[in-house]
């Protein structure tokens, strides 16, 4: 799997993201490390393509990605902080529903992450707790097997042992399916357990792109708080 974006840019009023250049060759979890307000969120709803931008360009193994295309739309997921399940669904209905639009949807995969993060599968999502809706939406966006997926602070919120199932969930995932996933989080912890490459992003520019390990293990957390400020 490769993944090539250039000029990703999105401008407000008191800041602005980009531009920037992303490039990733290979499947893998890449990491992404920012202060509160740097870019990170904005850069995935940029991605997703919920900012559109006639300048930027994005190429899955080289084939130009059309946002307005609905066979490329399945092509890039993204999990946020508010669930966007339907409050009357529960986790049979809503894998009835994205089996439709993904043609890679694996229910027997979500509802085993479902199972496994100890949750009803036929609970109405206006039942749960904003932790378990989180819990949800993170099953049903790896069932998607989309090729792109951007994970925005999955582990935020979560109690640590369900935070070490969707760590595990996740270092499984990727070895046996070509993706590429994105995960952002102020815990870093998290992130060097599973991420193999690191984007650092400080006031809506990439400071440090490139493999984790050249962030030295022993030392990451200080390395990437330096890189930061």
């Amino acid at each position: 799997m490769r993944l090539n974006i250039t000029n990703i840019e999105k401008k407000y009023k008191y800041f602005t993201l980009g531009p920037l250049n992303i490039n990733i060759n290979r499947s893998c979890i890449v990491g992404l490390v920012g202060r509160n307000g740097a870019g990170k969120t904005t850069l995935f709803k940029s991605i997703f393509g919920l900012y559109p931008n006639k300048k930027t360009k994005l190429y899955l193994n080289e084939k130009f990605h059309k946002y307005t295309s609905s066979e490329d739309k399945e092509n890039i997921v993204m999990l946020t902080e508010v669930s966007s399940f339907p409050n009357y669904m529960n986790a049979h209905e809503i894998s009835s529903i994205y089996s439709k639009f993904y043609k890679n949807w694996d229910n027997q995969m979500f509802l085993r992450i479902v199972n496994k993060l100890e949750l009803s599968q036929y609970k109405r999502v206006k039942e749960l707790s904003l932790g378990n809706k989180k819990k949800l939406a993170f099953a049903a966006v790896l069932a998607t097997k989309a090729p792109v997926m951007l994970l925005d602070e999955p582990t935020s919120n979560i109690d640590p042992v369900t935070r070490q199932l969707i760590l595990d969930e996740l270092a499984e995932y990727i070895k046996e399916n070509d993706s590429i996933i994105f995960f952002s989080s102020h815990i870093l912890s998290d992130i060097n357990k599973v991420a193999t490459e690191l984007i650092l992003i400080n006031k809506g520019q990439i400071v440090y792109d490139g493999p984790f390990d050249q962030v030295e293990h022993t030392e990451s957390n200080e390395k990437i708080l330096e890189l930061i400020r």
